[in-house]
């Protein structure tokens, strides 16, 4: 069974939402180093983010971080989620299929300006080339309970670049955003993804977790990164992750 196909007069609101993200990337606040990233208030329009959060699905239409995306035992303890695809999207309710169809098709549209909109890393860093065609992005939507948490680690090799957008609106969670870490050992770097302990790390910048603030960086072999453990455990913190990864080492 196949997600609804989008509606021809909807394509016209799709060319908006994406020139008014577009616009906002351009603006934002970029940095080259440790690594490559950004930091970006009011990624989409104000109307289209109420929305969003209004049909994000309740944790339990997700399902439990699967083994093959990470060996992070508090992600399997922790994290709900929900990666959009036709299957997925079938399976909810006629209105959010709608929206996150259409999301799925802004994601997708979007990605590549995204990833343009990050700083070309330092040449001492590793990274993979960005391939003038064959990018692919994937969205998973999360929910975050209890004492989630993960330790500086850089990504996995295949994605180019991730970028996440913080959806729960609840002010307590301001100090919930991802974290950017420097190795204490200043020649320490990691390609594989290898999950490192804390106390290796200095913590050099927090991104604040604001509702539609985006958060995103460039995969290289300097781009540790983590999250505390989450300080509240009664709220649910919802995040949108969007990896670009290059089409032909696609992990689903």
């Amino acid at each position: 069974m196949h997600a609804p196909a989008i509606p021809q007069k909807t394509l016209g609101f799709l060319d908006e939402v994406a020139a008014f993200s577009q616009q906002k990337l351009e603006g934002s606040t970029r940095n080259r180093e440790p690594f490559p990233h950004l930091y970006l208030p009011k990624l989409l329009p104000k109307a289209f983010f109420e929305e969003l959060c209004r049909l994000y699905p309740t944790s339990e239409c997700m399902e439990s971080m699967p083994a093959r995306r990470t060996g992070n035992p508090y992600a399997h303890k922790y994290r709900r989620l929900l990666n959009l695809n036709d299957e997925t999207l079938s399976a909810l309710t006629p209105e959010q299929s709608r929206f996150w169809a259409f999301f799925l098709q802004f994601a997708e549209r979007i990605g590549p300006s995204m990833l343009a909109a990050l700083p070309k890393p330092s040449a001492d860093h590793k990274y993979l080339t960005i391939p003038e065609h064959g990018l692919k992005t994937r969205v998973d939507l999360w929910a975050d309970h209890g004492g989630y948490q993960i330790s500086p680690h850089t990504d996995a090799p295949h994605k180019l670049a991730t970028f996440l957008l913080y959806c729960s609106p609840n002010p307590e969670l301001a100090r919930e955003g991802t974290s950017i870490f420097v190795p204490r050992s200043t020649d320490l770097r990691c390609w594989s993804g290898k999950q490192w302990p804390l106390d290796e790390f200095h913590e050099v910048f927090r991104a604040h977790y604001g509702a539609n603030c985006l958060f995103g960086f460039r995969k290289t072999d300097r781009s540790f990164h983590g999250k505390y453990p989450v300080a509240i455990s009664t709220l649910e913190r919802r995040t949108i992750a969007i990896t670009v990864q290059v089409k032909e080492g696609y992990v689903a």
